[in-house]
């Protein structure tokens, strides 16, 4: 170098983020995998306990109508009978038919025979159609919850949210 100095670049600004966000992330999966554990192990339920448990009766059926897409998730969950006394028959119906059929303007969709005591739609969207008719007020009552919430992104280029009137950057 003519100057007698060594000029060294910088690291790249990925490099330098990089560890410190694998570190934080290999810290939220682990807390995450001992907080399953812990929650598995203290909800276990040990064959002996589930033996002593018995009905009065035969076990209480629950009819529930979900969404193709949570009924693969939900099933796992419900085929082992984790309440004792209740069986849970799940059918999987496409939720805008059975938002049809509870609002009474359609048929009952493949499987579901009557009015389920549980449905659990894709979204609360579905909720909402199901109460537009007073048969759909009736099937579906106001106070229900959610199992779960998902959040909802709404994204658009600058010009065409300045355009619909949005509030805040884009």
């Amino acid at each position: 170098m003519a100057h007698g100095h060594v000029h060294r670049s910088s690291p790249r600004r990925g490099a330098r983020i990089s560890v410190p966000i694998t570190i934080v992330v290999a810290l939220v999966l682990g807390a995450s995998a001992g907080g399953a554990a812990w929650y598995s192990a203290r909800h276990r339920h040990t064959s002996g306990a589930a033996a002593s448990v018995s009905c009065a009766s035969r076990p209480t059926t629950v009819s529930a109508v979900v969404a193709p897409d949570l009924a693969s998730v939900l099933a796992p969950v419900l085929a082992p009978q984790p309440v004792p006394c209740v069986r849970v028959l799940m059918t999987a119906a496409d939720s805008a038919d059975m938002a049809q059929y509870l609002a009474g303007s359609g048929a009952a969709p493949a499987g579901v025979r009557g009015r389920p005591d549980v449905w659990i739609p894709d979204t609360s969207l579905w909720l909402e159609l199901a109460r537009a008719t007073a048969a759909g007020q009736a099937a579906v009552p106001q106070n229900g919850s959610s199992v779960a919430d998902s959040p909802t992104v709404v994204a658009a280029p600058k010009a065409v949210a300045d355009a619909l009137g949005g509030v805040g950057p884009p």
